[in-house]
């Protein structure tokens, strides 16, 4: 491709360059959390990662950064480039990328690298197509800190493992999971607002009002959102649920599954790969039993477990070890798999909030739903068997445990949270958490602190 089609490409991903009021559409959109940590993040030279399954609003995010940047008049617009990857006439070469920045820097900024006075930002997306690609940013980090870097990427491995070398120091990486239910409420407008709540801080009274007044609306919006309503594009296109399955088994499971694994992962038989995550996602939530998997399928032991590995790194399942005073001994303990979105394992599963299984199924996507949300706040998260006994959370926050139960019905007894209390007692942990379908309450059984919260909290 010559200079000057590239030239062409970049003047056609920029229509900014030339017109100073153009406002990207994706800027009126509402904004991700994620958003707001990047943002944060603008003024530090190192490369801001976003990585995550398709679909998650990457893309969107990239676009209202630079709405926002071009919000500020003092920022020349030309100071902005934008260029993906996800293109089909584009070449996903690293030579290709290296030509990319040359020619933006110095035909259209008429600049050789070491001449850059003012901030300059690149904005990059799905850069995981072009091989090597953190061997031209390293570069070009290197030799000027007035390149600001801010890059997509679908899969953990091509930002993760390529750059612990290459990139270290270098890089900040945020993982962007599906709506959480506080960015499902936001984006369908729902006109409810939740309260902060943290296992640390929190006040009760307010989330006591809330759920008085509203807790059958929000039921409705909550289960809604676990069965469908984990990804922008379902709700801002208020797709129905034939839709809504196509769209996440054809638009990004079959994607995820069917070419980027095979590709990123060099695995040869995709119907295995997809056997082992849909019985992964419809039974999420489930100790993971490597070997009767692998009777099932017809494979070996070693090649399972090889496929979790490859589904955890794709962002498709997370994966939940059993607590131990060891880390070592806990790698080696049972361990549960878990879908990263339960809109998956609900469409794989052909539940609806109208199927008769609904009640049956919704508790293990609500406990699902905890999982992925704990995941994302805190680096150490665990469940905890013992004998006959289990917790389904332990939280390991800055030395302290908190012990979660997840009990999603209107009325629970001392009986069904007598495992919470007896970890409680066992660990010398003093408070502990039952996240409820709409109960809010403190209580305190045989000496211990019991906050009952409704799930939709988090």
């Amino acid at each position: 491709m010559s200079n000057f089609d590239i030239k062409a490409i970049l003047y056609d991903q920029n229509p900014w360059w030339l017109k100073p009021d153009f406002v990207l559409e994706e800027a009126k959109y509402p904004r991700r959390d994620i958003f707001y940590r990047i943002e944060n993040q603008l003024n530090l030279n190192q490369i801001s990662a976003i990585v995550g399954l398709r679909r998650t609003g990457k893309t969107t995010v990239l676009k209202q950064i630079i709405g926002n940047l071009l919000s500020k008049k003092q920022i020349p617009s030309r100071n902005i480039l934008f260029f993906s990857f996800d293109q089909t006439l584009v070449e996903r070469k690293i030579e290709f990328l290296e030509a990319i920045i040359t020619i933006y820097l110095e035909q259209i900024l008429s600049k050789k690298v070491w001449e850059i006075d003012r901030q300059v930002y690149m904005l990059l997306d799905e850069i995981q197509y072009v091989p090597n690609w953190q061997v031209v940013l390293k570069r070009f980090y290197d030799q000027t800190k007035k390149i600001k870097f801010i890059i997509s990427g679908s899969a953990s491995l091509f930002v993760k493992e390529k750059s612990k070398e290459s990139l270290a120091g270098r890089i900040f990486i945020f993982e962007i999971p599906v709506l959480s239910f506080r960015e499902y409420l936001r984006i369908k407008k729902a006109e409810l607002s939740l309260p902060l709540f943290t296992f640390k801080e929190f006040n009760l009274k307010p989330i006591e009002e809330l759920s008085s007044a509203f807790s059958t609306k929000i039921t409705g919006l909550f289960e809604d959102y676990i069965i469908r309503g984990q990804f922008p594009e379902i709700i801002t296109q208020n797709m129905d649920d034939k839709q809504v399955k196509q769209y996440l088994i054809d638009s990004i499971l079959a994607k995820i599954l069917e070419v980027d694994i095979p590709l990123y992962f060099n695995i040869k038989r995709v119907d295995e790969i997809r056997s082992i995550y849909r019985i992964a996602a419809v039974e999420t939530g489930n100790q993971i039993e490597y070997d009767t998997i692998a009777r099932d399928v017809g494979i070996s032991r070693n090649t399972v477990a090889d496929y979790f590995n490859c589904l955890e790194k794709a962002f498709l399942i997370n994966i939940l070890y059993n607590y131990t005073k060891s880390i070592r001994k806990g790698l080696r303990t049972i361990k549960k798999g878990y879908a990263t979105s339960t809109n998956f394992s609900a469409m794989l599963n052909n539940i609806t909030e109208s199927s008769p299984q609904f009640k049956e199924w919704c508790g293990h996507y609500v406990e699902t739903y905890v999982k992925n949300i704990l995941h994302n706040e805190y680096e150490s998260v665990f469940f905890v068997k013992r004998r006959d006994k289990e917790l389904d959370f332990l939280i390991k926050s800055t030395g302290e445990l908190i012990p979660v139960e997840v009990k999603y019905t209107n009325k629970i007894t001392q009986k069904e949270i007598k495992n919470l209390l007896y970890f409680m007692e066992q660990l010398g942990i003093n408070r502990g958490y039952v996240l409820t379908k709409a109960s809010v309450e403190m209580k305190r059984i045989n000496g211990k602190e019991i906050v009952f919260v409704p799930v939709w909290m988090l």
